[in-house]
């Protein structure tokens, strides 16, 4: 097999249909691979994706390898080593790679802009991306979440410069040779992979540092605010930025004005200018800056981040409006650790003079257990939070640590606060007592979002 994937070879995608996967099916596609992929259930992705020529097929079975006849086989993180899939490649020789050997892979053509972090990620590479496009440079880009700007979350570009989201979760970040990167944050997650937070901080000191001197990213960029982010260091050789609210930040940010749209910013010191965010909350506008220190060393110029900054409107489960029905407007968010979630809910606040509710589904049993009193501390910043069971797939549930423990300790703190056994008997309470001028935010995993949904045709139907 040759050092990256090449016109004409046949590929096919155990877990096609996930944000990482899809990303990687589409650009194989746009390089002119023939790929395949199977998922376990039928999803909106998956048809976009045989829209794009990809052959999918929902369901996992052996004969799904026959009939693809592939050269490679690229398994999701999220697939385990015993899938019938995979089992079936590996018996007939062919090679199976691993999510993050596949990226590491497909990116090496390019000079890659990797922006990593526990939270913030998806905005950042987002923007990033927006800001390259307005300065005129057809980036190539795989990011966690579809654009709204251009309806995918991966392309291949013609210019030498590729913006991919370094996810740390399974050690994709530690393999992609990047020529720039950022680190967003540091905080405790995914130590189901890492068991440790030093070892999850080392994850990302080696994102930096890369493979070696003659592998190392020139250009680093992190957060002065963030106390994990700050504590990463950086080798003789490399230049460094940091950004951030703190005044001994390399590029200061100073919000001037705080608005239900977005917010107005200035940046100076290591870049001297002024611009408007396009979706709310003050974390966003630490991620455009981020973005924008990136996008000054690929050469963007100031007009063009401005620019790219500005037309975000965001991502798909980022701040996503849902739907509005009798004067309240759904969005969802994909905020899972607590730290996003108060950011999501200060965000939610600056763009309403109502109430904020929330439905809230934690995710993954792991994390929760970690975070049981961080999760009751930041959802009390919601006027009501409607909490549902955890959302833990292939994990057992963790004593003490389900949806109704986080309740018990809101309500103990004086939060008002529900806990619901089912999602539907969620929706039905949340829609008859929300009002006109609420907002209400639907936060967790990929199996909450039906639920806004859901509550929009609700409140659509009430009389």
């Amino acid at each position: 097999m040759s050092a990256w994937f090449t016109p004409g070879q046949r590929v096919h995608i155990v877990g096609v249909g996930g944000a990482g996967m899809s990303g990687i099916a589409r650009i194989l596609t746009e390089r002119g691979c023939v790929v395949s992929g199977s998922d376990a259930v039928a999803a909106q992705r998956l048809s976009a994706l045989v829209a794009a020529g990809v052959t999918v097929t929902v369901g996992h079975s052996a004969d799904a390898i026959s009939r693809a006849n592939p050269d490679v086989v690229i398994a999701s993180s999220a697939v385990a080593a015993s899938n019938v899939e995979v089992q079936a490649a590996r018996g007939a020789a062919v090679p199976v790679l691993g999510r993050p050997e596949a990226t590491g892979m497909l990116v090496r053509p390019w000079r890659v802009l990797a922006v990593s972090g526990t939270h913030g990620k998806t905005t950042t590479s987002s923007m990033l991306t927006l800001i390259l496009r307005a300065a005129g440079i057809d980036c190539s880009y795989l990011i966690g979440s579809e654009l709204h700007a251009t309806g995918v979350n991966a392309h291949e570009g013609t210019s030498p410069w590729a913006v991919v989201e370094a996810d740390e979760s399974d050690g994709t970040a530690l393999l992609l040779d990047p020529a720039a990167v950022a680190v967003t944050n540091v905080d405790a997650d995914h130590l189901d992979r890492w068991g440790t937070v030093e070892r999850m901080r080392g994850a990302f000191q080696g994102f930096i540092d890369g493979a070696g001197p003659s592998q190392r990213p020139a250009f680093v960029v992190t957060c002065a605010d963030d106390s994990g982010a700050a504590s990463l260091t950086s080798s003789e050789g490399q230049v460094r930025r940091t950004y951030g609210f703190s005044p001994t930040a390399d590029a200061v940010v100073e919000v001037t004005a705080e608005q239900a749209g977005g917010c107005e910013f200035r940046i100076r010191g290591a870049l001297d200018l002024a611009a408007r965010t396009g979706v709310p909350g003050r974390h966003n506008v630490l991620n455009a800056t981020a973005a924008a220190l990136l996008a000054d060393h690929a050469g963007a110029s100031a007009d063009a981040i401005i620019s790219g900054i500005g037309s975000y409107g965001g991502a798909r489960r980022r701040f996503e409006l849902q739907g509005e029905a009798a004067g309240i407007r759904v969005f969802d968010d994909y905020a899972h650790h607590p730290t996003a979630v108060a950011a999501t809910l200060q965000a939610a606040s600056s763009v309403t003079q109502g109430r904020v509710i929330v439905l809230c589904q934690p995710y993954r049993w792991y994390r929760t257990a970690m975070f049981v009193a961080e999760y009751a501390e930041a959802l009390a910043a919601a006027d009501w939070t409607v909490l549902v069971d955890v959302f833990g797939p292939g994990e057992q549930p963790v004593p003490g640590a389900g949806a109704a423990d986080i309740a018990a300790r809101m309500r103990g703190a004086g939060a008002r606060v529900d806990y619901c056994p089912s999602k539907s008997e969620a929706v039905t309470l949340i829609a008859a007592a929300a009002r006109a001028g609420d907002i209400i935010l639907t936060l967790g995993g990929e199996d909450i979002r039906p639920s806004g949904q859901e509550l929009v045709g609700v409140l659509g139907r009430r009389p």
